[in-house]
């Protein structure tokens, strides 16, 4: 990245003035630049959240809040269930079963211009989500997309036709939440802006998350790769993508 030979002060201190920008996806990097610094981050999350207009990103801040687990955001967090912003989500209409994918654990390879990464999906515990994702990428969707966003030790996500995380016109599907978890690194789960929101976009964490734990669905796995996953930086594409298999 641009800013990886930046002195830790220097970055702070674009991270702070970049949470000014008018821009969504600038205020979204200056959080996540902030998130290397636990304790300034927690300071500038409390302090930032009562005056972030985007209501899809008071989610995310709200969500990094609670990820803290710290007692000092208890107070901020009480007040969230009052917040109108925090449930503005949109509603996923309902979903069909998908039970001609739920025995198959379809493993997808996306080349990217760092290498390749395969990933095992789990069929049974996220059908219609990995139905979706199969679908897309037969469809050749994903061909050429970029990784949109990279947050230095969390995740790396891709999959939004705009390549700014804002997304596009594609339906939306429900979230099938299961006994998988983000307590490793190498899950793939649907980003979302809310329950049932999900639909193209998808992350890779990089380390263990255990509070995105029963809020986005995981539906894979990465198998192999894993070494090009800690490679990407924002604008990496996929050059290609393409189911491999079926695995009962």
């Amino acid at each position: 990245m641009a800013l990886a030979g930046l002195f830790p002060e220097e970055r702070q201190n674009l991270a702070l003035q970049a949470l000014e920008d008018p821009d969504f996806t600038v205020r979204l990097t200056g959080y996540d630049l902030l998130s290397e610094n636990e304790s300034l981050f927690k300071k500038t999350l409390i302090e930032h959240y009562p005056s972030e207009p985007d209501p899809q990103l008071r989610i995310f801040l709200v969500e990094s809040l609670q990820a803290l687990e710290d007692f000092e955001t208890l107070r901020i967090l009480k007040n969230i269930e009052k917040d109108p912003a925090v449930s503005s989500c949109f509603q996923a209409p309902s979903s069909p079963p998908f039970l001609k994918y739920k025995n198959n654990n379809y493993i997808i390879r996306f080349s990217t211009e760092k290498g390749d990464i395969t990933i095992r999906c789990f069929g049974r515990e996220a059908p219609q989500t990995v139905e979706n994702i199969v679908t897309l990428t037969k469809k050749g969707f994903y061909n050429g997309i970029p990784f949109h966003r990279v947050a230095l030790n969390h995740v790396i996500q891709a999959g939004d036709p705009h390549g700014d995380g804002w997304g596009g016109s594609l339906p939306l599907i429900k979230a099938e939440y299961s006994r998988i978890t983000y307590n490793e690194a190498g899950m793939v789960g649907i980003a979302d802006r809310g329950k049932d929101t999900g639909s193209s976009q998808f992350f890779i964490t990089l380390t263990p998350r255990y509070h995105l734990n029963s809020r986005y669905t995981v539906f894979a796995r990465v198998i192999e790769g894993m070494d090009v996953v800690e490679k990407i930086e924002p604008g990496d594409r996929i050059l290609s993508a393409r189911v491999l298999s079926s695995q009962r």
